[in-house]
């Protein structure tokens, strides 16, 4: 899945974040409501979210770091 952050073709109040599934079309409501209750049970605990390196969560598999620019100009 992925996360977009734009305005899209939306009036300025819905600007903000789009998630996405595995397929890039819009998440589904079930993945959103699981995603709601666990940024829920974080904020519950209080304090900042955990943070992790870019190089971390590469290396463990949960970030794919890609260039888009030759296969859009292609």
């Amino acid at each position: 899945g992925g996360m977009v952050i734009t305005a899209s073709h939306n009036p300025v109040q819905f600007n903000g974040i789009k998630l996405k599934g595995r397929s890039g079309a819009p998440a589904s409501f079930a993945f959103l409501r699981d995603l709601e209750a666990r940024i829920a049970a974080l904020e519950a605990l209080g304090g900042d979210p955990p943070r992790r390196s870019l190089d971390a969560a590469e290396d463990d598999g949960n970030l794919d770091l890609i260039n888009p620019v030759p296969n859009y100009l292609e």
